[in-house]
């Protein structure tokens, strides 16, 4: 093949992982963004604090927490959740590369999922995503132990702890347990 083709051929790969990764982001209505590692260091300091609850990491996107999660907790079960294509096969390739077998992916809304009993949500969310994750957790249909959230909070519920982190952002990363998740 000459170089000219070799390029086209590159320029249209590019292209069509574009395509897929704007056809994610209009269906789940954001980009996948991965967040700073000092988010995904306070992430995992607070995960430390939820025992021995299985993590589920709701728009898992890259899998960048996801796999960082796997690896750190290689006793815990570790899923993730993402609609768009291109981040969810590239997170599945690294799953196979990293062979964790604790993690779990799908490529499935994370509102349509079973979430496993007793688990802890990871979450990176628009504030309206963050929204609806209060409303299912408030129909009780759902055993969610802690809820730990990067730069948006959970609506209408109070943390049990919080942190500004010094990233770019200034994020704020936040804390809840399921008693004040229920009680409010």
């Amino acid at each position: 093949m000459t170089m000219t083709l070799w390029m086209t051929l590159v320029i249209a790969l590019l292209l069509l992982i574009l395509v897929f990764i704007v056809i994610g982001t209009l269906h789940s209505g954001i980009s996948p963004m991965p967040s700073s590692k000092k988010a995904y260091q306070a992430m995992e300091t607070m995960a430390d604090q939820t025992g021995n609850t299985p993590l589920v990491d709701l728009g898992s996107g890259w899998g960048n927490l996801a796999l960082r999660l796997a690896k750190r907790y290689p006793d815990r079960q570790v899923y993730g959740y993402e609609v768009s294509w291109i981040p969810f096969l590239f997170s599945v390739m690294m799953k196979k590369l990293l062979k964790l077998d604790n993690l779990t992916l799908a490529r499935q809304d994370f509102f349509t999922a079973d979430w496993p009993d007793n688990a802890t949500l990871l979450c990176y969310l628009f504030p309206g995503a963050m929204q609806r994750v209060a409303d299912v957790l408030k129909q009780d249909k759902t055993s969610v132990d802690y809820v730990i959230c990067n730069n948006f909070a959970l609506p209408g519920h109070q943390p049990e702890q919080s942190m500004q982190i010094q990233d770019f952002y200034r994020s704020p990363i936040y804390f809840y347990r399921l008693a004040s998740i229920t009680s409010s």
